[in-house]
């Protein structure tokens, strides 16, 4: 209905995630009770899940739809990439609580660095051009340099180690800032999705969202269950995260490299609104 324009769109999506999401984790990571130690096997289990629904992705795209460039790149990504910061943190906070706050937060620190780190390599490989190891590590180095949410992530997990509690005043007014976080980036993921259009390419577009909240989220399941024997609780935060739609970054890389950008755009509005039934039951499930 254009009661926003793309100018506050932007607004709105640069408070949620540069100032209200970190501050809720400075605030909550601060308050956590942490494990002895970080459950790597939660890191392994996710990620090597994520690798390999990347994988199929980049199958189906050089395979059965005969794409060739960047575009299989753009096509793992779509199938991989869950939407973690703008709908990943409010859901899982707010259905399980602060206690879901240390595992979310190990998978929020990993996430993008690999998966967008793989994605570059398969793009820049497809597209023909020559791969500088040097300036790959130097971009993702960059992007999480300046990545405000593992900022609030350390910040929160530092306060927490030294033991020193934020004064009341800052307390307070973390409080009032973090409560405007989950509505807010709610709000700018809605936003942003009205901008996008189902633009064709729906076989494709259909079969990455399958693989991006069916497949993932088994494959997660199977291997915390059955390899890494996962705790309830960072089984549960696994599956939710894997669960999620594509994130708005499928399409950033594939505007980036001019390819399969009709693919990613209809995977992110199809997967987003099929996950709203298939989210929700996950969650009643895990809850019970």
């Amino acid at each position: 209905m254009r009661a926003f324009d793309d100018a506050s769109i932007r607004g709105l999506s640069l408070f949620a995630f540069n100032f209200a999401i970190p501050v809720m984790l400075v605030r909550t990571l601060a308050r956590a009770e942490l494990p002895p130690q970080p459950e790597w096997g939660l890191v392994l289990g996710y990620f090597t899940g994520a690798f390999a629904v990347f994988g199929l992705g980049l199958a189906l795209a050089r395979g059965p739809f005969g794409r060739r460039g960047a575009e299989p790149a753009v096509f793992g990504i779509s199938a991989a990439f869950s939407n973690t910061i703008i709908l990943g943190i409010p859901i899982v906070l707010q259905a399980y609580g602060e206690a879901a706050a240390v595992p979310l937060s190990l998978l929020v620190a990993f996430h993008s660095a690999l998966i967008f780190t793989l994605t570059t390599i398969v793009a820049e490989v497809g597209a023909g051009a020559a791969v500088s190891w040097r300036g790959v590590a130097a971009n993702v180095g960059r992007g999480l340099a300046t990545n405000p949410i593992l900022w609030g992530i350390l910040a929160g997990l530092a306060l927490n180690l030294l033991d020193l509690p934020l004064p009341a005043v800052l307390d307070r007014l973390a409080e009032i800032l973090g409560a405007a976080a989950l509505p807010s980036a709610l709000f700018a993921l809605g936003a942003n999705l009205s901008r996008f259009r189902v633009k064709g390419s729906l076989r494709e577009a259909l079969a990455l969202t399958g693989l991006k909240i069916v497949v993932h989220p088994l494959l997660v399941w199977s291997l915390g269950a059955l390899v890494f024997d996962l705790t309830p609780l960072a089984m549960t935060v696994a599956l939710t995260v894997a669960a999620l739609p594509t994130g708005i970054n499928a399409y950033l890389f594939a505007a980036r490299y001019d390819a399969a950008v009709p693919e990613a755009t209809s995977t992110i509005l199809i997967s987003t609104l099929v996950s709203v039934a298939t989210l929700g039951a996950l969650l009643a499930s895990l809850r019970g």
